[in-house]
């Protein structure tokens, strides 16, 4: 039943590509030894906050917002997200998630582990400077541009007025390029005491069985630590750790 489930969907938006994801488990010290990180290219580093409340109503209603801070291009990266569980009948699923936000957004499937998601977006662009008036502004609702706050009005979401900026987070990117398939690490500090480390590639749906499978095979031959847990998410592990600490 799940098999045709999921068969379902991928034929409705066979399009879509797939980020395939493993949490690890360990310190990122020990994650650069063993995958010998000097052989991958950095790609990124940045600052990053979430945007939810203590209760962390954002996130268990779905959605997730995100603020990425490239200081070195001046640009404040303001992305908001919405998630979608696939396991139950399409034909049941809301419709106008369905219809709207696979035409008209960023859309792609999430596979952490062996849990899938539907994931759509809507991000913009703004200054570092922009950015950081409305953080001392306190008015954080005005991080999020007209057609953001238009998705939340259609799905009858409103954001909170007791919203806070979880972070900052600092991260790191890497990729290694390997036999025409590209794998992406990804390292989040909060505090220099919380760390969120991720192994991921996207993908074709056609080819994510192949590509989770290479990542096992590098976590095997490594000898790196997963999360037990592959489900929890590495957002709700963020904002615990800042809500909590």
């Amino acid at each position: 039943m799940l098999l045709a489930l999921v068969t379902g969907l991928a034929f409705q938006f066979k399009d879509l590509k797939t980020e395939v994801q493993v949490s690890l488990c360990e310190p990122s010290s020990a994650v650069a030894q063993k995958l010998e990180l000097e052989d991958w290219v950095r790609s990124r580093e940045f600052k990053s906050y979430l945007l939810d409340n203590r209760n962390m109503s954002l996130f268990k209603a779905g959605w997730s917002a995100r603020v990425r801070l490239d200081n070195k291009n001046n640009v404040a990266e303001i992305t908001l997200k919405k998630n979608s569980p696939i396991l139950s009948n399409p034909m049941n699923s809301n419709s106008k998630f369905l219809d709207e936000d696979i035409t008209k957004k960023k859309c792609e499937y999430d596979l952490h582990g062996p849990y899938k998601k539907l994931a759509c977006k809507i991000t913009y662009e703004i200054s570092v400077q922009e950015f950081t008036k409305i953080q001392n502004s306190g008015d954080l609702l005005a991080l999020f541009n007209k057609t953001q706050l238009e998705w939340l009005d259609a799905e009858g979401f409103k954001i909170p007025s007791n919203v806070e900026l979880a972070g900052p987070f600092e991260n790191q990117s890497f990729i290694l390029v390997k036999k025409n398939s590209e794998i992406a690490l990804d390292i989040s500090s909060f505090k220099k005491t919380n760390e969120f480390i991720e192994i991921s590639s996207r993908v074709n749906e056609d080819d994510e069985h192949e590509a989770y499978g290479k990542i096992l095979d590098l976590i095997s031959v490594r000898d790196l630590i997963t999360c037990s847990d592959q489900q929890i998410s590495n957002s709700r592990k963020k904002l615990e750790a800042f809500f909590n600490n």
